[in-house]
């Protein structure tokens, strides 16, 4: 039904962000210890680069370490991309239907 469709793409952008979220989000975090630690003055790096920091908050938090965060991080991108890959969906469908591409 056509007037389900926009719904249903809003659903797959917010699954699709969900999901790429969840699994880039570990990423995130060590990048972001990695910045705090740049611009802090310790007396050495705690992170040697991404995968001995990944390796790090493994072994001394274990996932729990690597996901925090992710609440509020997943409460914005779930209604952002489901805006913006129905937004997406409907300006492509429009553009071909007037012969703009």
């Amino acid at each position: 039904n056509s007037q389900w469709a926009g719904v249903g793409r809003m659903c797959a952008g917010a699954t699709a962000g969900i999901f790429a979220t969840t699994i880039t989000h570990p990423i995130d975090v060590v990048r972001a210890k990695l910045t705090v630690q740049s611009s802090a003055a310790m007396t050495g790096p705690q992170y040697k680069g991404l995968f001995h920091g990944l390796i790090t908050i493994f072994k001394q938090e274990g996932v729990k370490g690597l996901y925090k965060g992710i609440k509020p991080t997943l409460f914005a991108i779930a209604p952002f991309m489901a805006i913006q890959q129905s937004t997406y969906d409907v300006l492509k469908h429009w553009s071909a239907q007037y012969g703009l591409v």
